[in-house]
């Protein structure tokens, strides 16, 4: 019995063989035309812009390439078409294209602590219903006139704009006179503002998103 079954299957595999073959050469040609430029286009939207000309998908530029593209404009009315195209790029890349609607920001200005030449407030207002903006404002006690106004993000330090340095590294900062006071040192961030403020400037230290 085991002869008529070994050759039953040796036949069933034979007849196979072309099926598979032709099967497997689909697939390649299908893969082939995914992989191939010019068909992008039609396998994503025909009605659609054609992707290959999106910078994306081209080669990645390094910052060792000498190459920069933009060129600067020659006149007040080329710039003038050159800089909306920027600021619009600039909106559309942070999903602001259309600008959502203007809503009421209901800004909360509290806590005033005055350390003599300047004084230190805390902030928070809407920045869209339900999503609130947090910080501290630092003000020179004295302003007369206009004064400059700084936006200063607190970066990506521990503990955002509250950053604490730590008595051990405030002592090496004092050590190596980067700093000249324990509080600057040990709070390096609230220390800058206060320079700032102390300059002269309004100064709003915001927390970051996430």
């Amino acid at each position: 019995m085991k002869p008529p079954r070994l050759l039953a299957l040796s036949v069933a595999i034979f007849l196979a063989l072309p099926v598979a073959d032709s099967f497997a050469q689909t697939i390649k040609g299908s893969a082939a035309q995914t992989a191939r430029p010019g068909t992008q286009k039609a396998l994503i939207d025909d009605s659609g812009p054609d992707i290959r000309d999106d910078p994306r998908y081209g080669r990645l530029r390094l910052l060792s390439d000498h190459y920069h593209p933009w060129t600067p404009a020659g006149t007040k009315e080329a710039w003038e078409k050159q800089a909306r195209a920027i600021r619009e790029r600039v909106l559309v890349a942070n999903g602001l294209w259309p600008m959502p609607p203007k809503e009421p920001l209901a800004p909360v200005v509290h806590g005033k602590i005055d350390r003599g030449d300047y004084t230190v407030e805390k902030v928070f207002f809407a920045s869209m219903p339900g999503h609130y903006v947090t910080g501290n404002l630092y003000r020179p006690a004295k302003i007369v006139g206009k004064v400059p106004g700084v936006l200063c993000p607190h970066g990506h330090w521990a503990n955002g704009r509250l950053y604490d340095a730590g008595d051990k590294e405030a002592q090496s900062q004092l050590k190596q006179k980067a700093e000249t006071n324990m509080s600057g040192a040990r709070f390096p961030l609230q220390a800058r503002m206060v320079g700032l403020a102390r300059l002269g400037c309004v100064v709003f230290h915001y927390d970051m998103v996430g």
